[in-house]
């Protein structure tokens, strides 16, 4: 009977490191003792024919070695393996008793009580000390098995579960799942699960052959026993349909030309296309990641594959963009550029480099043509501006670019501010003079 995994710990002593005196624990002399109890079951609890651990750690605190043993009292428990033996103890070091103790099946359920008797000789003068915790022996008692029937990328899974926190149920042992099939053959048709611990399932492949009609069922029958009901089980029927998909993948360029021995990753596997750029899959219905890579270009994508037949033409964008111009406009740049072929993934980036440095960029959605105004911060000299499509082909093309003049003294300021003002009186104020003469 192999040990089940530890999930509570119960130290019956706030503290190990700090010795005893003689007052505060009658004759303790320095050492201290402490007893743990380690259940497969959350709550110090554990069932019928199953293992748990109980631990003791004891410290000597005095300045000297003593001899240590130790008796427990497991009743009606049987000792699976322990590691204890007589053994003397280093002053200031600490000794570890471990015994792994199992549950007869007859066993009448409730708490139990373990004991510990600690004994040690100091100047002569034999010590003792009582360390005691508990366990509870529970019923398995199965109240709910739930069973589901899912699909993804790599076929049909039937998910078993156990669901529930309820320690009469945290684990569940010995299901027995028998599946029959209407109108359709699976594999595997009969599974056996050891254990189902709390909140965890347990998922089985299945490989389902389909006829002509493309549908039919799976009949799901789950059993098991419990301490309290005996024979537990669960029933239920699925429908299943046929979730195959036919794929014709091609792969062409950005001017519609097949690309022959284009790499094309989908669902964990690698294909090659043939001359034709073409690749042909069968696959379970859903939906896949791609990868395309050809000459140092690649695509990434996703595609939803549907029961019957379906094509999908992906493309590789081998050609760069073009720039036309790139022209100033006052403060601004003007920049026009087109993504050649058929069937261009189109530009939508702008990047500038000003004296070799990355100073700014531009994204945008993607466009075949764009003549687009910008003011970027420039300074007058050379720049470097780059125009990437959506598959990272790219071009550059350096510019010199001159910053306007603009009024950058108070005197500056002040001249143009009186020119204004006299265009305003020029064009308000001497009509309104030569009218007043006329009416005189």
């Amino acid at each position: 009977m192999r040990i089940e995994s530890i999930v509570l710990i119960l130290m019956l002593l706030s503290s190990m490191t700090q010795p005893l005196s003689l007052a505060e624990n009658s004759g303790d002399g320095g050492v201290t003792a402490s007893i743990g109890v380690e259940t497969p079951i959350p709550g110090y609890r554990c069932y019928r024919g199953y293992n748990f651990t109980v631990e003791a750690v004891i410290h000597n605190g005095l300045e000297e070695s003593v001899n240590v043993s130790v008796e427990i009292g497991f009743e009606p428990f049987r000792i699976v393996w322990t590691n204890y033996s007589l053994a003397e103890l280093e002053s200031g070091s600490n000794i570890i008793y471990t015994w792994i103790l199992g549950v007869p099946r007859n066993i009448s359920y409730g708490n139990y009580t373990l004991g510990l008797n600690i004994t040690y000789t100091f100047n002569s003068t034999i010590y003792s000390m009582y360390r005691e915790a508990w366990v509870e022996i529970i019923p398995r008692n199965v109240s709910l098995l739930v069973a589901d029937l899912t699909h993804n990328t790599t076929g049909y899974y039937l998910v078993v579960r156990n669901p529930t926190t309820d320690p009469g149920q945290y684990v569940v042992e010995n299901l027995t799942v028998t599946i029959t099939a209407y109108n359709v053959s699976v594999v595997p048709h009969k599974v056996f699960i050891k254990k189902l611990y709390a909140n965890r399932s347990y998922m089985i492949p299945l490989t389902i052959s389909f006829n002509e009609s493309d549908i039919g069922g799976l009949t799901v029958n789950i059993t098991t026993h419990d301490d309290v009901r005996g024979l537990v089980y669960f029933n239920y029927t699925f429908i299943v349909v046929n979730a195959t998909a036919w794929l014709d993948l091609y792969v062409i360029n950005d001017y519609g030309k097949p690309l022959p021995r284009a790499i094309v990753k989908i669902a964990n596997g690698t294909y090659h296309t043939d001359s034709n750029g073409h690749v042909s899959l069968v696959l379970p219905v859903g939906i896949y990641n791609y990868t395309v890579e050809y000459q140092g270009h690649k695509v990434l994508g996703r595609m939803a594959l549907y029961t019957g037949y379906n094509r999908y033409t992906i493309v590789v964008d081998l050609t760069p963009p073009i720039i036309v111009s790139i022209k100033q406009r006052g403060y601004g740049i003007v920049v026009t550029a087109y993504d050649p072929g058929v069937n261009a993934s189109g530009i939508n980036t702008i990047i500038l480099f000003i004296s070799g440095n990355r100073g700014w960029s531009y994204k945008f959605y993607p466009a075949r043509n764009i003549s687009i105004k910008l003011y970027p911060p420039l300074e007058t000299g050379y720049a470097t501006l780059m125009i990437i499509d959506s598959q990272g082909n790219s071009v550059n093309s350096t510019f010199y670019y001159t910053k306007p003049n603009q009024p950058n003294t108070v005197l500056e300021v002040l001249i143009v501010f009186s020119i204004v003002l006299i265009v305003i009186v020029a064009v308000l104020v001497l009509p309104m003079i030569d009218n007043k003469r006329l009416y005189e």
